[in-house]
């Protein structure tokens, strides 16, 4: 979305639409099979998506008119080339839910055996079943369909949780401590870009989930003078959580990243943080690590290539595109 020159607002639009789709795509498509006699699978790619977006904005955006919904959508369709009788179907469509929208809101969430639509896919919910039960599953899965929260770690090397809360809310950006981690705020309410936050280029904070935020956490208790290694880097958000705890804990702290485009990011971000201590950058694969002299590592933290399903909730897109067969090469 950034190399399309959006303004802020338009982006943050572009983005809530997309996401929007894939996390209730079962429901939308349900509400299209309920308004249309043509079967889903017979429907142009194009006019499905045109239609699925236009539900979206209809039956979970309040702010937009329907009437504007139901125009840009059919604006949508014109500069695509679709046919004018296809325009008439995606604005039929349209304005017929809008008509029906109540009934139509309460009858989408069972499909046509009655089954709970719950936004997943099939297997992907039968696996969750088997793990954890049914109710647990479904938990899950509507947890995955809420539109998740912006969270940052602040940066306690250069402020205090507090005081960059109380930052943040002297520019009118409302923050809350986060429920699971010690330096995490929650930002429920902001839509502008991560760099216009205040304290950005101070390095006051890093955006990370407290998910991730625990995982450096479980390596603890640190003890003074000890050595640590993030196994898989990537962008260094679990490393510069790791030199933010050796400040407070004299640890020492390697990171292996065998990609240079992330290597460049990680370091470009641990340099914006400012830790006191820099880490022992590994430009190769874990795997070569063994063939160097290292020191004993007292703690290792690998956040290693998966399925990603543990995180579709931020990434709907993920859930979509994993097939089970996928799980079995992440084990490999």
């Amino acid at each position: 979305m950034q190399g399309y020159g959006l303004p802020n607002n338009e982006r943050n639009l572009a983005m809530q639409l997309v996401y929007g789709v894939l996390r209730h795509r079962q429901y939308l498509d349900r509400i299209l099979q309920l308004l249309s006699k043509t079967p889903l699978t017979k429907i142009d790619p194009i006019i499905h998506q045109a239609i699925v977006v236009g539900l979206y904005q209809l039956f979970f955006l309040e702010r937009i008119p329907p009437s504007a919904a139901v125009n840009e959508m059919v604006e949508c369709c014109k500069t695509a080339g679709i046919p004018k009788r296809l325009e008439g179907f995606v604005n039929g469509i349209l304005r017929q839910s809008i008509r029906q929208k109540a009934t139509l809101a309460d009858q989408a969430h069972r499909d046509k055996a009655g089954a709970q639509i719950v936004n997943h896919p099939e297997w992907l919910v039968a696996r969750w079943c088997k793990h954890f039960g049914e109710d647990e599953a479904l938990r899950i899965c509507r947890a995955n369909n809420r539109e998740p929260l912006l969270v940052v770690r602040t940066n306690s090397v250069k402020i205090s949780r507090d005081d960059f809360r109380l930052l943040l809310e002297q520019n009118q950006i409302i923050a809350h401590p986060g429920n699971y981690a010690g330096d995490a705020l929650v930002l429920p309410d902001y839509q502008g870009s991560i760099a216009s936050i205040p304290g950005y280029l101070e390095g006051y904070f890093q955006v990370q989930d407290e998910a991730a935020q625990l995982a450096t956490c479980l390596l603890g208790p640190f003890r003074p003078a000890t050595t640590y290694l993030d196994g898989c880097a990537g962008l260094g958000g679990k490393t510069s959580h790791l030199l933010q705890l050796a400040a407070h804990h004299d640890l020492s702290i390697h990171a292996v990243e065998p990609e240079p485009h992330r290597l460049k990011k990680m370091q470009e971000n641990i340099s914006r943080l400012g830790p006191e201590k820099s880490p022992v950058i590994h430009a190769m694969q874990l795997q070569q690590l063994t063939r160097h002299d290292l020191p004993l590592f007292d703690g290792i933290l690998i956040d290693a290539p998966c399925s990603g399903t543990g995180v579709t909730g931020r990434h709907p897109d993920i859930r979509w595109n994993r097939r089970p067969e996928d799980l079995a090469h992440y084990r490999q």
